[in-house]
């Protein structure tokens, strides 16, 4: 070793003062806040823009939050599709009902069929909250046979959504059997 560096080792004070501000600013005065008041313009300017749902002719029977499964017939289990707010929606030219759900945060959508009379809802065997009904659905972009479970928050509503697929069945006749 040389001596600058045991000299410095051994040295019990340090040469730099931790406890001291480096640099002194010239705004040292403790009664003043920082407003961050800064404000910064726009690169561009966005113009809003419309966007087409495909719900605008149509009018809401029934908005209520869920969480929707599928049956996997290939792991033959049920798998998460989406939690989200589940719509009857009822076209305003033909009457016709259909079942939309949307995921919360992202808005995809997660079911998207027509309620027909031949549909059967039936309560879940293990919970009074959720139910079970069979559609074919078009949330992929193509026709596709899907058994659907849906729980919701409370039996009141279980039996409130079961009633409106019901009588929305009823309401559309057979004019949506020849969609099918």
């Amino acid at each position: 070793m040389t001596d600058s560096t045991s000299s410095a080792a051994s040295s019990s004070s340090p040469s730099f003062p931790f406890s001291q501000p480096l640099i002194k600013s010239s705004h040292s005065d403790p009664d003043r806040e920082d407003t961050g008041a800064t404000q910064v313009a726009p690169i561009i300017r966005l113009e809003e823009v419309a966007v087409l749902t495909g719900e605008e002719q149509e009018d809401a029977i029934l908005n209520m939050n869920a969480k929707l499964y599928r049956f996997d017939k290939e792991g033959n289990k049920w798998k998460e599709r989406g939690n989200g707010c589940v719509k009857l929606l009822k076209h305003k030219e033909t009457g016709k009902v259909r079942l939309v759900m949307r995921q919360e945060k992202t808005l995809k959508i997660c079911a998207n069929h027509l309620l027909h009379p031949k549909m059967s809802m039936q309560e879940h065997t293990r919970n009074d909250k959720t139910c079970v009904w069979q559609a074919t659905d078009f949330s992929d972009g193509e026709l596709k046979d899907e058994l659907f479970c849906i729980n919701l928050r409370s039996v009141a509503s279980e039996c409130f959504f079961d009633h409106l697929l019901l009588v929305s069945a009823k309401i559309i006749g057979s004019s949506i059997a020849s969609f099918y």
